[in-house]
């Protein structure tokens, strides 16, 4: 059995999206011939104000397999010194300075404590090969120096695009020149590099015209066969019981954004630093001590000005697309024309909670039809999706309609379960894998008729969905790592 060495920064006890793909390929690997060597970050790391915070699930301990080795690399001070700093500036709304000077993200701190624990394992056991996985970007990094100094298969795994990441930023238009040049280095050097959508692939190689196709292979995210048992029919015991939506995950966006909330309106909100200034003197002059107040105020606006005319994005998305926004409006309108509806139709949000949707639901009289769980376990979140009536999704929406490559993992889980699903998905990957799959109502985003007529007839029971299982199965974790084990077979049968 050949030893592969995983270099996974989110790994049990660490939860979300981020820990499932290579967790569920280190379960797996063994099946295919290879055993698995994990080193990742310590459970302290998990818990800084660090690009490593993760919410932590204990239970997905039990779940590693008997025998597999983990290493946990602590970052040691650097990143306990980089967690207070960036902690102190983010209070004081000054954390883009953070990112003007550490780039692309703290784990650089860790690198080093990787390298040398890389360099016992080399030295004491036979690596086969080197499978990194990131975000964070500076484990791309890591990736090319320990190509470099082992001279082993080093594969890179790439669940975000870095340079071509449609939902990327960028700390200013250098930064971005900066990491489209090393970038191009580490893709030139690795051995293998995977995706996880078709059109990050075609970016990466669109944007990359030198780079061999064949060494670019594309591995999705995908569904646990043993956790998502496919449910057929009505989950309500009685027709009394409300029709439940369910989301599952992190809404990114939140409804009716405001940018700079955190500014006073004192003559601080509008125009140059300097009539600001002026007015706000203007107005404190009778009162010199609430001037000084204001004036704290003038650090955290100068750098608020610095990200907005600095900072470099690819694509603009409008990130209230991603929030409940859009669903809650379509609700309200839809419970105004039906008012059978009202009270009878609930969403729920398991997941970290926000309190701008609840503020939201509440200002449109919809208090009894949104509740916010908080966080749950992993299986409970499965059993929550697995017993809803419907399921919830939503995606940001391109403001110039650019092709969207990212496809959430909640995306996978849901079309394995066989629940009805409420799509509010923009043109790309995800809008496509969700009409193949035969489950979905998929509306635009930002289309209220199109939802509420949507909502209805998931409700009325009027659509027959038809499952595609055969096009389904081949997200099943098992035919996921199965294809791994075929590039894992390429490349160290080839170093």
């Amino acid at each position: 059995m050949k030893n592969i060495l995983v270099v996974q920064s989110h790994f049990p006890p660490a939860a979300g999206s981020g820990v499932q793909r290579g967790f569920e390929f280190v379960r797996r690997l063994r099946d295919f011939g290879y055993e698995p060597i994990v080193i990742t970050a310590t459970e302290e790391d998990y818990k800084g104000f660090t690009s490593f915070h993760a919410p932590l699930d204990h239970s997905n301990i039990a779940k590693i397999p008997e025998g597999i080795e983990v290493y946990r690399v602590s970052s040691g001070w650097p990143m306990a010194v980089y967690t207070r700093l960036a902690k102190k500036l983010a209070d004081w709304h000054l954390y883009y300075l953070v990112s003007l000077f550490v780039y692309p993200d703290s784990g650089i701190f860790w690198i080093w404590p990787v390298i040398r624990q890389v360099k016992r394992l080399v030295r004491d056991r036979k690596i086969d090969a080197l499978f990194v996985t990131v975000p964070p970007f500076s484990l791309c990094i890591l990736g090319w120096i320990l190509k470099r100094l082992f001279r082993k298969p080093v594969i890179m795994d790439f669940r975000d695009p870095w340079a071509q990441n449609s939902y990327g930023w960028f700390p200013s238009r250098l930064t971005y020149r900066i990491v489209r040049i090393i970038e191009r280095r580490i893709l030139r050097d690795v051995d293998h590099l995977i995706y996880n959508t078709p059109t990050s692939r075609d970016n990466l190689l669109r944007a990359n015209p030198d780079l061999p196709s064949a060494k670019v292979t594309c591995i999705t995210n995908g569904y646990n066969d043993e956790d998502w048992i496919p449910v057929i029919g009505n989950n309500r015991a009685s027709e009394d019981e409300p029709f439940t939506i369910v989301y599952a995950g992190v809404f990114y966006g939140t409804p009716e954004l405001v940018g700079n909330r955190e500014l006073p309106d004192g003559g601080m909100t509008s125009g140059s630093i300097t009539v600001r200034l002026w007015r706000a003197m203007l107005r404190r002059v009778k009162n010199p001590l609430k001037l000084i107040a204001d004036l704290r105020f003038i650090p955290p606006y100068i750098c608020s000005e610095m990200n907005r005319r600095w900072s470099f994005k690819k694509c603009e998305f409008d990130t209230r697309t991603h929030s409940p926004e859009a669903l809650l409006k379509a609700m309200r309108e839809l419970f105004d024309e039906h008012p059978q509806t009202r009270n009878r139709i609930r969403l729920i949000h398991v997941g970290v909670p926000v309190s701008a949707n609840e503020a939201y639901a509440k200002s449109l009289g919809l208090n009894g039809s949104f509740e916010a769980r908080g966080y749950q376990s992993r299986d409970s979140a499965a059993e929550m999706v697995r017993n809803a009536d419907a399921l919830y999704i939503c995606m940001a929406d391109s403001t110039s309609n650019a092709r969207l490559d990212a496809v959430g993992e909640k995306v996978y889980q849901y079309i394995a379960s066989h629940r009805p699903i409420l799509a509010l998905v923009p043109e790309g990957d995800a809008r496509d894998i969700l009409k193949a799959a035969g489950t979905a109502v998929v509306c635009r985003p930002r289309d209220i008729a199109e939802i509420k007529s949507g909502i209805l007839d998931l409700f009325e029971g009027r659509l027959k969905l038809q499952p595609n299982d055969n096009y389904i199965k081949q997200y099943s974790r098992r035919n996921l790592t199965a294809r791994l084990a075929k590039v894992l077979d390429q490349v160290t049968s080839t170093a």
